[in-house]
């Protein structure tokens, strides 16, 4: 009986809230994801040719995009933590997202859109997250069935 409790409560102490290697991994996901868009899009205006094109929109879906792609890396990876190591990626790339930002053009966020910036991206991150641990989990169930 004791040496179930201590089992029990050693299982307890090991189970993180995030997982760092998972959280990497998910930051370098969305790093390739937004590498791999922009690539594509400096292509298309190569050989498209002239013309006025409004990139806003594009860059705005690609930073969600990126974000869900992290956070969904950073769920397959984690193991139970999945949608918080997918928040994590969220969190750490929306703040440095804002913190570039303001370095390129100060007057571009005030508080509220940094804060809203932020935390959409933690949501779609904690999304990607939350999807990656069900997609491992049902994965997982098929092989053993």
């Amino acid at each position: 009986m004791k040496e179930r409790v201590r089992q029990r409560e050693h299982t307890r102490t090991k189970r993180r809230l995030v997982a760092g290697k998972a959280i990497l991994v998910g930051c370098i996901a969305t790093l390739a994801v937004w590498l791999l868009a922009a690539l594509l899009a400096a292509l298309w205006v190569y050989f498209k040719g002239t013309g006025t094109y409004l990139f806003s929109t594009y860059i705005y879906l690609l930073g969600v995009v990126g974000v869900f792609a992290g956070g969904l890396a950073a769920g397959l990876l984690a193991d139970k933590s999945g949608w918080t190591s997918g928040a994590a990626v969220g969190l750490l790339l929306g703040i440095v997202g804002v913190g570039v930002g303001l370095e390129v053009i100060p007057q571009a966020y005030t508080l509220l859109e940094g804060v809203r910036c932020v935390l959409v991206w933690s949501l779609w991150g904690l999304s990607g997250g939350y999807l990656g641990l069900n997609i491992k989990a049902v994965l997982k169930r098929r092989k053993e069935s």
